[in-house]
C-alpha cells in the first residue's frame, strides 16, 4: 500500500482500496465529481483537517471548504485538465482548514469515469 501522494501507483492503488482502507493512509483522500461536489472525504482527512465529524459530503469542495486553495492559476489548470481527463497536478501550499500558517502538500488526480481524487499530505 501507498505511504505518499508522490508514488507513481497512487490512483491504481486508491481505485482497488475499499473506504476504510483509505481511512487508514496517513494522508487525506477526498474524491470530488466533475462539478468539485464532495462524494468521498476520509477519516483521515476529517481528523487532520479539523473537520471531525461534520458531514461534508455533498458539499462544493473549492467554494466551501478549501477556497485557499482556488488560486486564479490553479482554478484554469484544473478546469482544463479536468475537461481533457488527464489532471495530476501536485503542489505546496501554506493553510488549510484550520490553521493557516500549517504547510502543506497537495496532489490532484483525474478519476476515472470522471471527477478528481484530492490526496493532502500535512506531514510536510
Amino acid at each position: 500500500m501507498t505511504h505518499s501522494i508522490d508514488d507513481d501507483n497512487l490512483l491504481a492503488e486508491v481505485q482497488r482500496l475499499p473506504p476504510e482502507a483509505l481511512d487508514t493512509l496517513p494522508f487525506g483522500v477526498n474524491r470530488l465529481d466533475a462539478d468539485g461536489v464532495v462524494t468521498y472525504f476520509s477519516q483521515a482527512e476529517a481528523q487532520q483537517s479539523g473537520v471531525g465529524h461534520r458531514s461534508v459530503i455533498g458539499r462544493r469542495f473549492f467554494a466551501e471548504l478549501a477556497p485557499c486553495m482556488w488560486t486564479p492559476e490553479f482554478q484554469q489548470r484544473y478546469d482544463q485538465a479536468v475537461a481533457a481527463g488527464t489532471l495530476d497536478v501536485t503542489f505546496d501550499q501554506v493553510g488549510d482548514f484550520s490553521d493557516r500558517t500549517r504547510h502543506i502538500r497537495v496532489r490532484a488526480r483525474s478519476a476515472p469515469g470522471g471527477g478528481v481524487w484530492l490526496f493532502i499530505d500535512r506531514r510536510a
